[in-house]
């Protein structure tokens, strides 16, 4: 396997090493970003719609940096998992490499473990080589769709946990929805459904960040 390893290591090192984490280290940060701009234009929205006193005015503030904490804290979280999970695959598939070349190869070991007698290191090379060049095609594409195969899953995996943090943000949005409607029995039905569409528009936006 030495050969391969050697050919794909730089790629290999890049795209589970910093580059990977640069990428979460972005996602994460984008994400936490939209939030808290979104957050902010709710409010903005929120006060433009009913009379908020200054103790309303700090229980929203309060309310958003009590959100802005769980979001860190859970994209932390899964941060963590997303970067356990990379360095899981990255070990599972070079061993799965070696183990696919020692199953292609283990015809030609057989062969060669059978020789013996003046010169059997020569002839043992040779049936290796000989056995490795018939090989090397099959050889080569089942590790390149092993390969594949495990980086799809990877990426899914990953998107699948990007996904999970979304719906954080979501459901914090709607908590912060819930509470600005908490004094809607003071408002005529004309501005309670007006500040429900304004809102709702929020938490759309959120939804297909």
């Amino acid at each position: 396997s030495k050969p391969i390893m050697d050919t794909i290591m730089f790629a290999w090192a890049d795209f589970f090493g910093e580059q990977m984490n640069i990428e979460i280290d972005r996602a994460c940060e984008k994400l936490l970003t939209s939030s808290q701009k979104n957050f902010n234009e709710l409010l903005s929205s929120a006060i433009k719609i009913i009379d908020v006193d200054d103790d309303m005015h700090k229980s929203f503030e309060k309310l958003f940096t009590t959100s802005e904490a769980v979001l860190k804290e859970h994209t932390g979280q899964i941060k963590v998992e997303m970067q356990e999970k990379i360095g899981s695959a990255r070990k599972t598939l070079y061993q799965q490499i070696e183990g696919q070349i020692d199953a292609n190869m283990q015809n030609a070991y057989r062969e060669a473990a059978d020789e013996f007698g003046s010169g059997m290191k020569q002839r043992m090379v040779e049936i290796l080589t000989r056995h490795a060049h018939s090989v090397a095609e099959t050889m080569f594409e089942d590790a390149r769709r092993g390969i594949s195969v495990g980086i799809r899953e990877l990426c899914d995996y990953l998107l699948r946990k990007y996904d999970e943090m979304k719906e954080t943000v979501v459901r914090q949005s709607e908590i912060a929805q819930g509470n600005l409607m908490m004094d809607s029995e003071k408002l005529s039905p004309v501005d309670i459904e007006e500040r429900k569409q304004k809102l709702q528009q929020f938490i759309t936006l959120l939804k297909e960040i």
